[in-house]
C-alpha cells in the first residue's frame, strides 16, 4: 500500500525528493518523526543561508548526535552503533501485504539513512522551489557529492586502518568489523547515487 502510494505521488508530482519524503515519513517509526521534520528543517536552512558543502557535510553527520540527544533517542536511532542488532528490519514490512525482498531492502536503507537523506532532501526542496538556475544547481549539487564523496572515503580509510592495525585483538572484529560495514556501505551507496548523478547530467534526463 505505501509502495503504491509512493508511485502515485511520483507520477503526479513529478518529484523524486518529495515522494521519497513521503515514504521515508510513512514507514518511519512514531517516536522519531519530530527528527524527520528537524532535520527537513536544517537542510532548508542551510539551503536558505546557502551554505558552503562543508558545512552541509558537518550538519548532515552530526544530525545524528545533537538532534538525537535533545530527543534523547540516541539509543533508538536505527544503526547508529557499530552493532548490525540496531538495525531495525521492521519498517521494511511497514505497507507490505506479501512478501516483497527488493521493496523490503528499499525500505529499510531508506529508513536506516532517513537522517542524512532528509537533509539533503530539504536542501534540494528549497534550491528546486527558489528556481536557483540549473547551472548554478548542478553546480551546488555535484560541488556536495564530491565533499561528501571524500569524508566517506576518509572515514572508510581510517576503519580500513583501525582493523589492520589491531588485527590481532581480540574483539577488534565485532566492533570494527561492522564500523567498517556501515561506512563501506555509505560509500557503495553515494557511489550509485554518483553514478546516477553523472548519468542525469550526461544524457540531460
Amino acid at each position: 500500500m505505501v509502495f503504491i502510494l509512493n508511485v502515485f505521488l511520483l507520477l503526479l508530482l513529478r518529484d523524486l525528493s518529495l515522494s521519497l519524503i513521503v515514504w521515508a515519513v510513512l514507514i518511519m517509526r512514531t517516536y522519531n518523526l519530530p527528527l524527520a521534520v528537524l532535520q527537513l528543517f536544517l537542510g532548508y536552512c542551510l539551503a536558505r543561508i546557502d551554505a558552503t558543502p562543508l558545512l552541509i557535510i558537518r550538519a548532515i553527520f552530526s544530525s545524528f548526535f545533537y538532534l538525537a540527544s535533545i530527543f534523547q533517542l540516541k539509543d533508538t536511532i536505527p544503526g547508529n552503533s557499530n552493532n548490525f542488532s540496531t538495525v531495525d528490519i521492521a519498517v521494511g514490512f511497514a505497507g507490505v501485504e506479501t512478501y516483497q525482498p527488493i521493496q523490503i531492502a528499499v525500505q529499510i536503507i531508506l529508513s536506516t539513512y532517513s537522517g542524512p537523506l532528509l537533509i539533503v532532501f530539504g536542501w534540494w526542496q528549497y534550491l528546486v522551489e527558489e528556481s536557483v538556475t540549473s547551472i548554478s544547481l548542478s553546480h551546488k549539487r555535484n560541488s556536495l557529492l564530491c565533499w561528501i564523496s571524500s569524508v566517506l572515503q576518509l572515514n572508510v580509510s581510517l576503519c580500513l586502518l583501525s582493523l589492520y592495525i589491531q588485527r590481532y585483538h581480540l574483539f577488534v572484529w565485532s566492533v570494527f568489523a561492522p564500523k567498517f560495514a556501515y561506512e563501506f556501505s555509505h560509500l557503495v551507496l553515494l557511489t550509485v547515487v554518483n553514478i546516477l548523478v553523472y548519468i542525469y547530467d550526461k544524457f540531460d534526463l
